[in-house]
């Protein structure tokens, strides 16, 4: 099977073969750890989508996004169903997180394709950090 190139507004994917078949076996690996975790999962997803897939940035932190809704969503609603979520909280963080998601996502598209893999590479070495230092603490 030759590979496909899908079409965004900035750049092309080329998915064949082995995207196809990898793609859902990562995905469902992907939701069952962000479930388990409360997780989103935007993080896993983007780094999946960028290393083992090979997307451009701008494309793998706009499907992220998208597959991270949609984890966080099924994964909320299994909560909810057993009275494990906060509607104060949801409300309230839920409204900075729009307001800052769609601040973000216009601010990544203006700026140089090297800006943003700068500033992802600075939040996973933090993140890396944190959580070295949470588990030697």
């Amino acid at each position: 099977m030759d590979t496909k190139k899908v079409s965004g507004q900035n750049n092309n994917i080329k998915v064949g073969p082995i995207q196809v078949v990898v793609s859902p076996v990562l995905g469902f690996l992907l939701g069952v750890i962000s479930g388990n975790f409360g997780a989103g999962g935007g993080i896993m997803f983007l780094l999946t989508l960028i290393v083992l897939l090979k997307y451009l940035l701008h494309k793998a932190v706009g499907t992220s996004t998208l597959m991270m809704a949609l984890t966080a969503l099924s994964g909320a609603i299994g909560y909810a169903l057993n009275g494990y979520v906060s509607p104060l909280a949801f409300i309230l963080v839920g409204v900075g997180a729009i307001v800052g998601g769609r601040i973000g996502a216009v601010y990544a598209n203006k700026v140089p394709r090297a800006t943003p893999s700068k500033i992802i590479g600075i939040v996973f070495i933090a993140l890396g950090i944190i959580m070295i230092a949470d588990q030697l603490l």
